[in-house]
């Protein structure tokens, strides 16, 4: 169990099961539906990956249901298989909002009722049904450099699967793996917090994250 420090705040212990992995820093995890709609639903009908590079690969799938096709785009880390396969039953729910300026997407990946994918801009619990995803709790914060001015904390985002398990903790839009309930998970996550004090002008409270199903 450690504390981690961070320009002198600390941050409640925690035990961080997650392991390094090879993926690319920062490479990007997203989900898009392709006809704009909010959600899509039905069986898998296709799977093919259409472009990719050293850190990124664009997944094509369609699903066939009720209403017809719809096809999706998922952009995955190299290295990151499809979590889904022709004939599974997926549910995809995609939101986007603008905070401030900025533009945030929630983003989902049910495969048979089961989470496979989840992303969210703002931190957002609903988008990971069955996970618990926060940053840690921090215990103090010292003094900034500059008198009555806060301190900006950068903090590691932790994720544990609802049903409890072990803790996983990624930081910096670094890609780690967790082994959970006897599944590989890829994690990556990033938050901003400020300390007592002024903020500056552009101050601006971060917290993001993502996660999807390993083969």
């Amino acid at each position: 169990m450690t504390a981690q420090r961070d320009h002198g705040t600390a941050i409640a212990p925690f035990v961080d099961a997650s392991t390094p992995c090879d993926l690319a820093p920062g490479a990007p995890l997203e989900l898009a539906i392709l006809s704009g709609a909010r959600e899509a639903s039905g069986r898998v009908a296709s799977v093919e990956v259409v472009e990719a590079d050293a850190r990124r690969q664009q997944v094509r799938v369609v699903l066939r249901g009720a209403a017809g096709e719809e096809a999706l785009r998922l952009t995955l880390p190299r290295g990151v298989a499809p979590p889904l396969a022709c004939g599974d039953a997926a549910l995809a729910r995609v939101h986007q909002r603008v905070l401030g300026i900025h533009p945030v997407v929630d983003a989902t990946l049910l495969v048979d009722g089961a989470l496979r994918l989840a992303r969210s801009g703002q931190g957002a619990a609903a988008a990971a049904p069955g996970w618990v995803i926060a940053p840690p709790a921090m215990r103090s914060s010292t003094p900034p450099q500059v008198a009555g001015m806060a301190r900006r904390i950068e903090l590691p985002v932790l994720f544990r699967r609802a049903q409890g398990g072990p803790l996983g903790a990624a930081a910096g839009n670094l890609w780690r793996a967790l082994e959970t309930g006897g599944e590989r998970w890829w994690i990556c996550g990033h938050a901003v917090a400020w300390g007592p004090g002024m903020l500056p002008p552009d101050a601006s409270r971060y917290f993001a994250y993502a996660l999807v199903r390993g083969a």
